[in-house]
Parts: C-alpha cells; sequence; structure tokens
C-alpha cells in the first residue's frame, strides 16, 4: 500500500509541474504529445511495471507476503498483458500529459519481456515513447550486483535491448543526447 502511495503521490507531482509550466494547460497546447519537452523543455517520464498477472495470488497481486496489496485497483486484479488494460494505462498516461514511460524488464523471455513488447507496439498510437528499466532479476544485494552485472551480463542483456526494443521501435524508443536509455 504504501509503494502504491508513493508513486500516486510522484505521479501527482509531476503532472502538477508540467501543469504548472505550461501556464494553465494540464497537458500543453500539444495535448501532451511531445516527448521531449513541449513548449516548456519539460520531459516528464514514469516509471510502468508491467508484472501484474490476472487475479489476486497471482502475479505480484499478493504473490508473497512482502507485495501484499491491500488496496483493490480500480479495475480489478487485471493482467499486464491484456491488451485492453494497456491501452487504457496508456490513454492516461497521455492525457496526465507523460513523454516517457520506463518500463521495468526482467530479462530475455519473461513475462516482462513479452508485456515490454506489446507496449511498444502501442506507444505509437498514444504519442509516447519508452525506454526499458533494466531490473536487478539475478539475485540480491551488492555483492550479487558486482558479480552478476558484470560485463558479461551487459554483453548479453544490451545486444537484445537493441534488437527487440531500440532497433525495431526507432522512432519510439527514448534516446537522451542521441543515446538509447536503459
Amino acid at each position: 500500500m504504501l509503494s502504491t502511495v508513493v508513486a500516486i503521490l510522484i505521479i501527482t507531482l509531476l503532472v502538477l509541474a508540467m501543469w504548472a509550466s505550461r501556464q494553465g494547460s494540464p497537458v500543453g497546447s500539444d495535448g501532451g504529445r511531445s516527448n521531449g519537452g513541449g513548449a516548456s523543455g519539460v520531459t516528464v517520464a514514469v516509471f510502468y511495471y508491467v508484472w501484474y498477472c490476472d487475479g489476486l495470488g497471482k502475479g505480484h497481486w499478493n504473490d508473497s507476503v512482502i507485495t501484499a496489496v491491500v488496496d483493490k485497483p480500480a479495475i480489478g486484479y487485471y493482467s499486464s498483458a491484456n491488451e485492453s488494460v494497456i491501452e487504457w494505462q496508456l490513454r492516461l498516461m497521455r492525457d496526465a500529459g507523460i513523454d516517457v514511460v520506463f518500463i521495468s524488464w526482467w530479462g530475455p523471455g519473461t513475462y516482462e519481456d513479452r508485456v515490454a513488447k506489446e507496449v511498444f507496439k502501442l506507444l505509437p498510437k498514444y504519442g509516447l515513447k519508452a525506454a526499458i528499466l533494466v531490473e536487478p532479476f539475478k539475485g540480491n544485494g551488492f555483492i550479487d550486483a558486482v558479480i552478476k552485472y558484470g560485463p558479461s551480463f551487459w554483453d548479453s542483456v544490451l545486444p537484445y535491448l537493441e534488437k527487440e526494443f531500440i532497433s525495431k521501435y526507432p522512432d519510439t524508443y527514448f534516446k537522451l543526447g542521441g543515446n538509447p536509455s536503459y
């Protein structure tokens, strides 16, 4: 519940900052579809977690004591892979003036990988850009990170991201200073 409240507060603050920077218009004159900072030059980005599976007790809906969900989402315990849910969420992001979505990704062949590919297919329809947020999917803690996320990890993951997302969606994949973000 606390993480949900924090996420809502962050999104609210981002939307308010964007609204203030666009001088009274909640989404700016371009409808929030500027993808890189509209008239104000401000890019509004959010994290997008695509790891939820249908039904309570599955895929982060109370699937462990650590990820307990106390509040039921307005649309129920949805699946992140459901195309109508993805479209609804992307429409809400666009209407809120979001420019960029950082998609939580847990490696090649995972549920999140499959859903991220579906999201990328739909992004152009909503005028949004996205980048992959590589999550620490290989163990826990600092020592694991040093050992498991060394050069060999990145030598395998970066070409995959290039092939499956960056090259496949060159106009949609978010780049900062001309370089892909991840």
